[in-house]
């Protein structure tokens, strides 16, 4: 999608489009208040995964990118697909023909680790990580603090084990609803600042704020204020979310940029795979280590942004990595 839009638009819009993933949250919310009560988990998770048979008919009508159609020297290719996304919205091309844009070979694992990227991939590889680490963990967290009855439970039941096969009530969800929504709120902060302060100093400011609500909320308070302190670390990591997206699409070029995204969204599963053990293992033990971890976390990400050596904002979307930019000037001479 990020190789469609207009770099003056690209940003806004890609974090728009992350309404339908809040919204697919909320609606996660409502089905296990209904479902769990009455069926059990195991019905919820069938309903759950119904809905993704509908991406089964919504990919068919997805147009293959034109910057790879291109890169791969299938120019014909691109000229058909611009045709019909002309047609679709009623519009006519302009005159004449696509420029020649010189054939390359497709990008390898390798190219995201050459000179002018090494250190921009080791840096994103970290905040993925941590994003997807702190993003799921605090979801888990709120359920764990609801279950337990709050921060304050662990030192007034001195590490006594607790019950841990207690229901959510009705109160518990309506918390999750509310924690939820944060994710709603800082969408319009970020369309605001992302072309105002840049890429990088919207995800370090993000990552910044998450980590100080993370420390909030192992103050003992009542469950409202636990919500509201949730709230904020659901809201500025799903900020951290919306533009890290926005960036790694836009600082990888056509040729290895799939594969940059690709590399990065696999190490946010790593982080995902692992935070089960801090949200849940390590959280037991202790409230305060669980959520300190995660702080910490968030500062070290927020540290790896603000240290990025590449900022996109305003610049064009690259077609060939910088260490083919000679070869592809000498070609087209």
């Amino acid at each position: 999608m990020c190789e469609y839009l207009p770099s003056r638009y690209r940003a806004k819009l890609l974090i728009l489009s992350s309404l339908m993933w809040t919204g697919g949250c909320l609606f996660e919310i409502f089905l296990a208040c209904v479902l769990i009560p009455r069926f059990g988990w195991r019905v919820l998770v069938i309903a759950s995964a119904l809905p993704l048979f509908l991406t089964l008919f919504c990919m068919w009508d997805l147009p293959e990118s034109v910057r790879y159609l291109l890169a791969a020297g299938r120019r014909q290719d691109a000229m058909r697909v611009l045709k019909t996304i002309a047609k679709t919205n009623k519009m006519t091309l302009p005159d004449g023909e696509l420029v020649h844009s010189p054939t390359v070979d497709r990008g390898r694992y390798r190219d995201m680790f050459v000179k002018s990227y090494r250190r921009t991939t080791l840096q994103l590889l970290l905040m993925w990580f941590g994003v997807a680490c702190v993003y799921y963990g605090v979801i888990l967290v709120q359920s764990e603090l609801l279950e337990k009855g709050g921060v304050c439970v662990e030192e007034h039941t001195n590490g006594e084990e607790s019950c841990k096969c207690q229901h959510h009530v009705w109160s518990d969800y309506l918390s999750m609803i509310v924690a939820t929504v944060g994710e709603l709120a800082i969408i319009p902060v970020n369309i605001l600042t992302i072309d105002r302060i840049g890429r990088k100093a919207s995800i370090g400011l993000n990552f910044v704020m998450a980590g100080i609500f993370y420390f909030l909320i192992q103050i003992c308070t009542t469950t409202t204020i636990l919500t509201l302190l949730i709230f904020g670390v659901r809201a500025f990591i799903s900020g951290c979310f919306n533009v890290i997206y926005v960036y790694t699409g836009e600082v990888y070029p056509t040729t290895i940029r799939s594969i940059g995204l690709g590399s990065c969204s696999a190490m946010a599963r790593i982080g995902c795979m692992i935070t089960p053990f801090i949200a849940q293992v390590l959280l037991a033990h202790s409230v305060r280590y669980g959520l300190g971890l995660y702080g910490v976390l968030c500062f070290l990400c927020a540290i790896s942004a603000f240290l990025l050596p590449i900022e996109t904002k305003g610049k064009p979307m690259q077609q060939l990595h910088a260490d083919d930019q000679p070869c592809a000037s000498k070609t087209q001479e």
